[in-house]
């Protein structure tokens, strides 16, 4: 998924998460992790989120890096 791409629902994102090595977590708790990752990528404005209503679909978007301005040294 490249910056400024077309939108991607969840469960596509689900679809392509590569679970951790450990087997004992369950599809809920990959679905939390997932989320939570979401959530703090979209407050660094690294994602864009939307949701049509409450309770439907999620679509993720990458959004432009913009790359920060060091302030100049003297």
């Amino acid at each position: 998924m490249a910056a400024g791409e077309t939108w991607v629902s969840f469960d596509r994102l689900l679809e392509r998460w590569t679970p951790s090595s450990d087997p004992h977590h369950s599809l809920a708790e990959q679905q939390v992790a997932v989320f939570w990752a979401l959530l703090l990528l979209a407050s660094q404005s690294k994602v864009e989120l939307f949701q049509a209503q409450f309770y439907r679909d999620i679509q993720i978007k990458l959004t432009r890096q913009v790359a920060p301005i060091a302030p100049k040294l003297d």
